[in-house]
């Protein structure tokens, strides 16, 4: 395997054999995806493939380390920019998201793939970066939660909680299935229930 040999290909190549790989994978999933299929697609043989990545696992690994880097970069510039108040943090996060799943809805698709099998030994692998990045940014919002003029007797891990289930509610709601989303309306719902939440959890 070289992934330097690899990276040395002008960027158009790359992206051509990544986006063979990805569709593949996204199609029919990493146990049933073809590396013959594959490179017939990205026009390359296939040990040129093996030669780049080593094997099917390593091919699928780098696609999806690709992508989680590109996701944390577009994360790290959001989390520079997060309002002070935790409201606008969580929504500004919100809509981060929902604009990143309009511009590059294979990325998220692939997430939801992974999170369908996460036991399986290659998900479980290729999940990793993501979920690191998902770690980064909930320790970012907690940090501005515990920041928040809050009410005294709310237990900080229920305030927490009643966040994420909201939001893992509208992603339930919005994002599953590959349905394509309005941004300005799940943003307009969402409103409305962070203005109930703000409402319940800051001070009277």
């Amino acid at each position: 395997m070289s992934l330097r040999l690899f990276q040395q290909l002008p960027s158009d190549r790359q992206e051509a054999i990544l986006n063979a790989g990805r569709e593949e994978f996204l199609a029919v999933g990493y146990d049933l995806a073809s590396t013959n299929r594959i490179v017939e697609r990205a026009g390359i043989s296939k040990g040129g493939l093996f030669k780049y990545f080593g094997s099917k696992e390593g091919f699928f690994l780098y696609i999806c380390e690709r992508e989680a880097e590109r996701l944390a970069t577009e994360s790290e510039r959001a989390l520079n920019a997060l309002p002070p108040d935790f409201f606008g943090a969580l929504r500004h996060m919100a809509e981060v998201e929902l604009r990143g799943r309009t511009a590059h809805p294979e990325r998220y698709r692939l997430v939801e793939q992974l999170l369908r099998d996460p036991n399986h030994p290659v998900h479980r692998r290729a999940l990793a970066p993501f979920m690191q990045q998902h770690q980064a940014v909930a320790a970012m919002l907690a940090t501005a939660l515990r920041q928040a003029p809050l009410r005294a007797d709310l237990p900080f891990e229920r305030v927490m909680n009643l966040v994420l289930w909201v939001s893992e509610g509208i992603k339930a709601q919005y994002y599953t299935g590959g349905r394509t989303i309005d941004p300005d309306q799940v943003l307009a719902e969402l409103d409305q229930y962070l203005a109930i939440l703000a409402d319940g959890l800051r001070p009277r």
